[in-house]
């Protein structure tokens, strides 16, 4: 079979398209290797979408830090915010930029009592940066201040209770998500505002004991002497039983109350009783929950117990 010859106009279209892309690369400026930043030295530069723009699309002031892209000979492809456009390279200034850089992180070690130095000082300045240590105490040596405050920073943040800043302990306390120390409350019943921040009928708030650092969501029945309360779920319940031994007890334990945001001194037992409202969480009852002046249902008087313990609590976090 013969084999048939492209045609002269076939020829044409070729030569066509090769001018054509000939053309397009001589339109677009040859771009060297770039450097990272400029700012503009004229009183201003106008800045263009290509080089072949006539119309402005950014002028910039005197000093204009930009973020350069690609250099030509005669223009230099920039960035400024959000735009990026052609500025003439005679209207801009190279910018030496310094590299920061970052000193590597000193390897975190468990610190206790008796430690010293750069270390402990870092992590004091912390704990007074969150309230918990005053900046008298922020002096390289870990004491018992220091102590008391790692063990506050751990209740607060639900961390196990230890007088040592283990290595967890330090990554909580110097990341973003840890918390404050609060300002705990122990004003009296009348005065504390609890039945809005923890009303009656379900409302939800959490105990935190201060002796173990135990944390169990509570649910409200009533109360008007005092909060009558009971464990949130059969969880809580098991906490609540371990927390005195595996028996219900009547025995006075202090504890922190968080209600509505705001941080209470207060004191519980253990002991069911009277009604409930959760059939599933696996408590027979409820157990009284006591703030400052708080009396009982019974006798109307104070509770010697709770009282003690509520002013050890809030002595202690102060």
């Amino acid at each position: 079979m013969q084999e048939r010859k492209p045609s002269a106009w076939r020829h044409i279209w070729i030569l066509g398209m090769l001018l054509a892309l000939l053309l397009l690369l001589q339109s677009t400026p040859a771009m060297a290797k770039s450097y990272p930043a400029a700012k503009v030295k004229t009183k201003s530069a106008r800045m263009y979408k290509s080089t072949k723009s006539k119309k402005t699309y950014k002028t910039l002031k005197k000093g204009t830090k930009v973020k350069v892209l690609k250099e030509g000979s005669k223009w230099i492809m920039v960035k400024v915010g959000s735009k990026t456009g052609y500025i003439q390279k005679k209207q801009l200034v190279k910018v030496k930029v310094t590299k920061k850089t970052t000193k590597p992180a000193a390897k975190l070690r468990t610190l206790k009592q008796g430690s010293k130095g750069t270390a402990v000082k870092r992590l004091q300045a912390r704990l007074a940066s969150g309230g918990y240590l005053k900046k008298s105490y922020v002096n390289g040596r870990y004491g018992s201040a220091t102590a008391k405050a790692v063990r506050q920073f751990q209740l607060i943040n639900g961390l196990s209770l230890s007088s040592k800043a283990s290595v967890a302990m330090q990554k909580k306390l110097y990341s973003s998500s840890s918390k404050r120390k609060p300002s705990v409350s122990a004003a009296s019943w009348g005065s504390s505002g609890i039945n809005s921040r923890f009303p009656i009928h379900g409302g939800m708030a959490t105990i935190v004991d201060v002796k173990t650092g135990t944390r169990i969501r509570i649910r409200r029945l009533y109360g008007s002497n005092h909060c009558d309360v009971e464990p949130a779920t059969k969880s809580d319940t098991a906490k609540l039983k371990k927390l005195y031994g595996g028996k219900w007890s009547w025995n006075s334990r202090g504890v922190l109350l968080i209600a509505g945001g705001k941080t209470y001194a207060a004191a519980i037992n253990s002991m069911p009783h009277g009604g409930q409202i959760s059939r599933t969480n696996g408590y027979p009852g409820q157990f009284c929950l006591h703030l400052n002046n708080c009396k009982t249902h019974g006798s109307n008087k104070v509770n010697t117990a709770h009282q003690t313990n509520i002013r050890k609590v809030y002595n202690y976090m102060k």
